[in-house]
């Protein structure tokens, strides 16, 4: 019986490893889909598989080098991915200058900044201008390096540290892309961000549950949760707040690093998307004081005062942009700009010239085929412009400044059937765009349809819009004669 019953459980056992088996492999089948889906949602999950690594080798239950073999289809494809996104966001040219001797002490600098603000997360936001060239003049520094290179040592290499290899593992992982050893787009603006950190926080998180796990009661663990937890929450509510839109957003980064050009950038562009044109104007000059060979400062300056009347201004500042421009989309935002700031003037000839300065670096632009679209419009060349219209419609169907630039170009080439149309289209996008809708009535008086001319114009003396007296007497006289 004694046999019976070792040889049964043999069995059993190895029935139990043959069906485990198969759950691994399945497993690691769709751990590889799902990852590879992350890939294409966010490129930061390339260090994924070096966490996968720091937890297998922190499990010590095989060796490092079969741990690593199994992780390569993984790392095929994150290097796949990197190769991509280096190709799709190519790194300015000025951060090549770095040299590589100075990229270990960057790289020091960033692990010591995001490990304070895990300590102490204050004064968040969302540009900090960590430069290369701003840490490497820091006095500093290299004392803050040599203080994190130390304690990295003794974290990984030192025996008494050996519990706190894992949390650092995972805190260092997600961070090794945008550290500084090699050069990436953001960096321009700053090193350090606190969204790369997203990911790294599984470091923290596991430094608290090894040391609950290990070291503490049920009662010590709650106690010591509660405590951190309550601060913690109070400073997330906070910065939740800080975030809810571009605006809160701007003025805090203003508020917590107000020497940096980028924050003083990014309000003057929420300024000018708020329509709030002379804030926007104190905004680009705020940045430029700070870095006057800032471009998108000298276009958001130029943007404002033109929206703002002082088109003599806006000019010079477009100017001082031309001068600073070097990428292709520096180029094409500059010319797109100025054609913008000649349409305002009615230098519809310039206008249509810079437009299409912008579309030959850029053939796929939006608002360069729009301002071309309505710059040949006002010079009467309607057949191109309604070619235009009509391509970009194509692309973007639901653009009600489209649609109203077609339905202009059709009522100026006498097709007020169709003109009247478009204006629909653009309501049916937009109902409460009272122009448009006075348009329409312009254009079905035109086209013949007194009733569907005098329903708009009874449309808009509900809406209360000032209709122009020639219209509404045009309307109530063609009604005279409407059997």
């Amino acid at each position: 019986s004694r046999r019976r019953h070792t040889r049964l459980q043999g069995d059993w056992s190895s029935d139990v490893c043959s069906s485990d088996l198969s759950f691994r492999q399945g497993s690691f089948l769709t751990a590889s889909m799902l990852f590879a889906l992350s890939l294409l949602a966010k490129p930061a999950a390339v260090t994924t598989p070096l966490i996968a690594l720091a937890i297998g080798i922190h499990r010590g239950r095989q060796p490092m080098s079969k741990i690593a073999l199994s992780l390569v289809p993984w790392f095929i494809l994150a290097a796949a991915t990197v190769i991509v996104t280096r190709a799709c966001q190519p790194v300015d040219e000025s951060l090549t200058s770095i040299p590589l001797q100075a990229r270990p002490t960057i790289a020091a600098d960033a692990i010591a900044w995001y490990a304070t603000k895990v300590v102490l997360p204050a004064g968040l936001c969302v540009g900090y201008g960590r430069t290369p060239s701003v840490v490497l003049a820091d006095p500093m520094t290299p004392w803050v390096a040599i203080l994190a290179t130390v304690v990295l040592s003794a974290v990984f290499f030192g025996r008494r540290f050996r519990a706190a290899r894992l949390p650092a593992a995972l805190f260092l992982s997600p961070l090794l892309p945008v550290l500084g050893f090699i050069s990436f787009v953001f960096q321009t603006q700053s090193t350090v961000a606190d969204r790369y950190a997203y990911v790294a926080m599984l470091g923290p998180a596991a430094a608290v549950t090894l040391l609950f796990a290990r070291r503490a009661t049920h009662a010590a663990v709650l106690v010591a949760m509660t405590a951190a937890l309550v601060p913690l929450a109070i400073l997330a509510s906070r910065q939740a707040a800080i975030w809810q839109d571009t605006g809160t957003l701007a003025r805090n980064a203003c508020a917590v690093a107000p020497a940096v050009a980028p924050s003083w950038v990014l309000r003057a562009t929420h300024d000018l998307a708020e329509h709030d044109f002379d804030e926007a104007v104190l905004a680009s000059r705020q940045a430029l004081e700070i870095d006057p060979k800032n471009f998108q400062g000298w276009i958001n300056l130029g943007c404002g005062l033109a929206l703002a009347g002082d088109l003599t201004e806006a000019e010079m500042a477009f100017a001082n942009a031309r001068g600073l421009a070097a990428s292709p989309r520096q180029w094409v935002e500059l010319e797109a700009n100025l054609g913008r700031l000649m349409l305002g003037e009615k230098r519809n000839a310039e206008a249509a010239r810079a437009f299409v300065a912008a579309l030959d670096r850029s053939p796929r632009h939006f608002a360069a085929r729009h301002g071309l679209a309505v710059a040949l419009t006002r010079l009467g060349e309607t057949a191109p412009a309604i070619e235009l219209f009509r391509t970009l419609l194509v692309d973007n169907p639901s653009s009600s400044s489209a649609w109203v630039g077609l339905g202009n170009a059709f009522l100026l080439s006498a097709k007020s059937f169709e003109a009247a149309q478009c204006y629909g289209e653009a309501l049916r996008i937009d109902p409460s765009d009272a122009e448009t809708l006075a348009n329409r009535a312009r254009a079905w008086l035109e086209a013949g349809d007194v009733g569907a001319a005098r329903s708009d114009v009874e449309t808009l003396r509900r809406l209360r819009y000032p209709i122009d007296d020639e219209l509404s007497a045009a309307v109530s006289a063609q009604s005279g004669r409407d059997p």
